[in-house]
């Protein structure tokens, strides 16, 4: 057997373990196209990556964000899919079905003092995960002078925003009530930053937000109508109901007896535990 641990053979080596790690593909169910995708299982890098990703600012979750964007990115194994448009529930579906092929089925789940146990391998994937047209289209809310379009943002739209948004955060001060004040208020435009695509004023003009940066979408926010707001507010609740749905799968209690059990998809949900 070879012994030679020259650079340019440790290279080799290392791109022959990414090629072998490619060519064992899981089937993935992708709600919103609708079909299996082939996907490559964590390795323990990426493992790794999800563990720095537990201590993190507690107003954010931008290591995770990365980790878990990043995963999507380089374990899907049919390059004719564009993960960055896929969205949340393509994101919940990939790591539930990760996590149960790639660390193991059994997920346990704490809650006060009663500890669940939940079998990855029981929920039906193809059946649970419908993409709901109605709830990803474009949403258009109006008063008498603006006119603004919200949708579900894709996992590179939360992806950029939530770097912006931190950025921000890591260059202000958390030094006195009123300095967490307002960066909540950030956290708080941040999330309706990501679902706004364009924002009309009637008469004046359109301004396109889907690809604006965070200081203008910050600027455009601040400035509307607090019912407007409210509109976007109420979609983004939809939303977040649907996700809950999403994440609340049968599991087993104490006693043994079945329940509803709502998992938390973070970082910690990749550690195995």
């Amino acid at each position: 057997m070879s012994t030679d641990k020259t650079p340019t053979n440790v290279r080799n080596i290392l791109d022959a373990i990414d090629t072998a790690n490619k060519q064992v593909g899981y089937d993935i169910w992708i709600p919103s196209l609708n079909k299996n995708i082939q996907f490559s299982g964590i390795t323990t890098g990426q493992q790794k990556q999800m563990i720095r990703a537990l201590v993190d600012n507690p107003i954010y979750r931008t290591n995770f964000i990365i980790a878990m964007y990043d995963i999507i990115k380089n374990n899907c194994i049919d390059k004719s899919v564009d993960v960055c448009n896929l969205f949340i529930d393509d994101k919940i579906a990939i790591a539930l079905q990760l996590r149960k092929f790639s660390i193991g089925n059994i997920v346990k789940v704490q809650d006060a003092d009663i500890n669940y146990v939940v079998d990855l391998n029981s929920v039906d994937y193809k059946t649970k995960f419908v993409h709901s047209s109605d709830l990803f289209d474009e949403h258009t809310f109006k008063t008498d002078k603006f006119s603004v379009v919200c949708k579900a943002p894709t996992i590179l739209r939360e992806l950029q925003l939530e770097k912006e948004v931190r950025t921000k955060l890591d260059s202000s001060k958390m030094e006195t009530y009123e300095d967490v004040r307002n960066v909540l208020s950030d956290a708080y435009i941040g999330e309706l930053a990501k679902h706004l695509s364009s924002l009309q004023v009637i008469d004046h003009g359109e301004i396109e937000l889907a690809n604006a940066d965070f200081k203008t979408v910050y600027s455009v926010v601040e400035k509307l109508p607090a019912q407007l707001v409210k509109d976007i507010i109420a979609y983004m609740e939809q939303l977040q109901q649907y996700v809950v749905s999403l994440t609340t799968v049968k599991g087993k209690d104490n006693n043994n007896t079945e329940v509803d059990v709502e998992i938390t998809i973070d970082a910690a949900f990749f550690t195995g535990k």
